[in-house]
């Protein structure tokens, strides 16, 4: 059997892990049907710093090796059975 290195290593979209980059994507899409329903420079402005919000989170927040080990940790419990 062959030896692959980093064969189970975390995919990356564009910096982000998977969860990081759907998360991303749907609060961009959000934002870009809002400028959709009425165009003005304020909803341009609000969309934009919106985009840049969610941005920082799901770049630093989620996409953060320590975060998704806390949120997403599945330990195996001490004790077995009530039989133990």
């Amino acid at each position: 059997m062959k030896n692959y290195k980093k064969i189970r290593q975390e995919p990356y979209i564009y910096g982000f892990t998977i969860l990081g980059f759907i998360s991303f994507t749907i609060m961009t899409v959000l934002c870009l049907l809002i400028l959709l329903i009425g165009f003005s420079f304020l909803n341009m402005i609000i969309c934009f710093i919106l985009i840049g919000i969610s941005y920082l989170i799901c770049r630093h927040v989620l996409s953060n090796d320590k975060v998704n080990s806390y949120l997403f940790d599945n330990k195996l419990p001490k004790k077995y059975s009530k039989y133990e």
